[in-house]
């Protein structure tokens, strides 16, 4: 019976590591590949809208000892400082080549690293959580932090919002019939600009809102997204380029990787992801759920 309830234990403490680092990577990942699969533009400035999620956030909190007021105004911000920079800058570049992109968006997301130092400093920040969520809950000798239970909880409903958002609703099906004949929509009357304005927005925020939830479980510091992106890309490929349900098994993937690969392979778990993720894209380098190429 003490191995059994040992066993337990140790099973309950590993698969809510992993659910939530599974759930963080989906989240960030999934604002990544929209904006890859309406825009066709890897924007290298994710990290770093991820990055300002977590500081305004932080700001927002240490102004008002509100939470979800951190939350709210953190998403608002990082999404309206996309849209202009989509608007403004962004999207002056589509159909141009690929490496425009690349160097705006890179260029911008060492910017805010830049502006964030500037105002915040170099020092590292802490994110305390909030006093509503700051208990636990004991299963057997396991404790559960209630913040990692709402981490868990609000991450699987604003995918199920996103998935919703682009299957349910007339954003994402102006949306999605705009990628694939934009002048048929726009003889409609339709705008389809400002519809790829906001849903570049909505990628962003979901980057903005992954930094504001994820800040009181770690440290905040400039450049805190720079390692991120890379891990974004490599769900984002293995997923399929623009496949809401690519970004959802890629995420999976690594999230288990990085919970329970590094606690079974140490250091090595980052030789072995990136050999995994050389040898996937020779067998198939459109993703699990990217288009086929001939």
């Amino acid at each position: 019976m003490i191995l059994e309830g040992a066993i337990f234990d140790t099973f309950l403490r590993l698969a809510v590591l992993a659910v939530s680092m599974c759930l963080f990577y989906i989240l960030f990942s999934l604002g990544l590949t929209l904006i890859f699969g309406f825009h066709e533009v890897l924007n290298f400035a994710h990290g770093g809208f991820y990055m300002l999620g977590a500081y305004i956030g932080l700001l927002f909190f240490t102004l008002t000892g509100n939470f979800g007021v951190a939350i709210i105004a953190s998403v608002l911000c990082t999404m309206l400082i996309a849209a202009l920079f989509e608007r403004g800058l962004v999207s002056r570049l589509y159909g141009t080549d690929p490496a425009n992109n690349f160097l705006l968006t890179f260029a911008f997301g060492l910017t805010f690293i830049g502006i964030v130092k500037l105002i915040a400093g170099v020092q590292f920040k802490y994110f305390a959580r909030p006093e509503l969520l700051a208990g636990a809950v004991t299963v057997g000798t396991v404790t559960i932090p209630h913040y990692r239970i709402f981490f868990i909880a609000i991450s699987i409903l604003l995918i199920f919002l996103v998935h919703m958002l682009l299957t349910r609703t007339r954003i994402g099906i102006v949306i999605r019939a705009g990628v694939t004949d934009r002048s048929a929509v726009e003889v409609l009357g339709i705008k389809v600009k400002n519809y790829f304005t906001l849903l570049f927005a909505i990628g962003s925020g979901l980057a903005g809102i992954a930094g504001v939830l994820m800040a009181p479980l770690g440290t905040l510091f400039p450049g805190m997204g720079g390692e991120l992106i890379i891990w974004a890309f490599v769900i984002v490929i293995i997923g399929g380029l623009g496949s809401f349900k690519g970004a959802i098994i890629g995420g999976t993937i690594i999230g288990l990787l990085h919970s329970l690969g590094a606690i079974a392979l140490g250091p090595n778990v980052l030789l072995i992801t990136f050999v995994f993720l050389i040898v996937f894209m020779l067998l198939r380098r459109e993703g699990l759920f990217g288009a086929r190429q001939t």
